[in-house]
């Protein structure tokens, strides 16, 4: 029996492709973005920000809670995440996700350019 998540997940008021994640004490610890939901092609694109990418239960929980709810209504097959470089990988790894890429120097962030790393996974390896 799997037990209870630690986060949360409401929409930003603002910004209808936007998500907050918040931890149980209400604290945002990543927010993630709807950057493509295309039903004839069944794929989702997210990228997604997390402040605590060093907290392990935090993001095994919060990929948990949005991998149930984007495969939920089974029109979805494929769901690709892209993340910063310093994110724990583990945590992609244990659901299931696939590393399907690195893109070099593609983010610019406190006076640095940092790679994105893309995360894959299908409803197949999702259910197995």
């Amino acid at each position: 029996m799997e037990s209870k998540l630690c986060i949360k997940i409401e929409s930003n008021k603002s910004n209808f492709n936007e998500y907050i994640v918040k931890d149980i004490n209400d604290i945002i610890i990543g927010r993630f973005i709807i950057v493509e939901l295309n039903i004839e092609s069944r794929k989702c694109d997210v990228k997604l920000n997390f402040y605590r990418g060093n907290k392990h239960d935090l993001l095994r929980d919060t990929l948990k809670l949005l991998l149930r709810t984007i495969f939920k209504d089974g029109k979805i097959h494929k769901v690709n995440i892209i993340v910063y470089e310093d994110i724990n990988f583990e945590a992609f790894l244990e659901q299931g996700f696939v590393l399907e890429g690195v893109f070099s120097q593609n983010e610019y962030s406190k006076g640095h350019y940092i790679d994105e790393i893309s995360f894959g996974i299908t409803r197949d390896d999702y259910n197995s």
